[in-house]
């Protein structure tokens, strides 16, 4: 995993889901005997605005589910024991069978689990790699803000209104505009 910039191991682990996803998708049809999907690749495929929804709802999918505190908590033990199998997950999760292996399965499905065939280890995925050092990046900055601000840290300075960031001056001028 790229460590300096999670955006690459997101980017490629969320495209190759959704291209095995698509893939799919088309052999299936592509062996059914309905005639209701043919051609929706090839009207897909140079349809902008189809795969920019499409990798939209993709990649909120994923968010969704590593924001979930149970979800985040198994996809970190993957990453900090470099997976686990079902009973050191049920362990750690205090989880029913079936609800544990929903959640992994409902992970897998977005692209951030795995077992391999070969193992009984789930492993936690290049993509959700990358969203969980995303969110550690942003923890860390988050975290450094905070204790440089004098709320927080009786020894850190006031800062000048000159110094403060234009966003933080005013709400109007800060505050992006929400689409319609």
């Amino acid at each position: 995993m790229n460590h300096m910039n999670p955006l690459d191991d997101i980017a490629l682990g969320a495209w190759t889901r959704l291209r095995n996803l698509i893939g799919a998708l088309d052999r299936v049809d592509r062996l059914e005997t309905a005639r209701e999907f043919d051609g929706w690749l090839q009207q897909f495929s140079p349809d902008e605005n189809a795969l920019d929804a499409t990798i939209r709802e993709f990649l909120l999918r994923a968010l969704r589910l590593v924001g979930d505190p149970l979800n985040f908590q198994i996809l970190a033990q993957l990453n900090a024991n470099q997976g686990a199998t079902m009973t050191e997950l049920l362990a750690e999760t205090r989880l029913s069978r079936v609800d544990l292996t929903e959640r992994v399965n409902e992970m897998a499905r977005a692209g951030l689990t795995v077992q391999p065939l070969e193992q009984d280890k789930i492993e936690a995925t290049p993509f959700a790699l990358g969203l969980l050092e995303l969110l550690a990046q942003i923890h860390a900055q988050i975290k450094t803000h905070a204790q440089n601000d004098y709320l927080i840290n009786p020894k850190a300075k006031m800062p000048k209104p000159a110094n403060m960031p234009k966003h933080a001056l005013s709400k109007v001028e800060g505050m992006p505009k929400m689409p319609n």
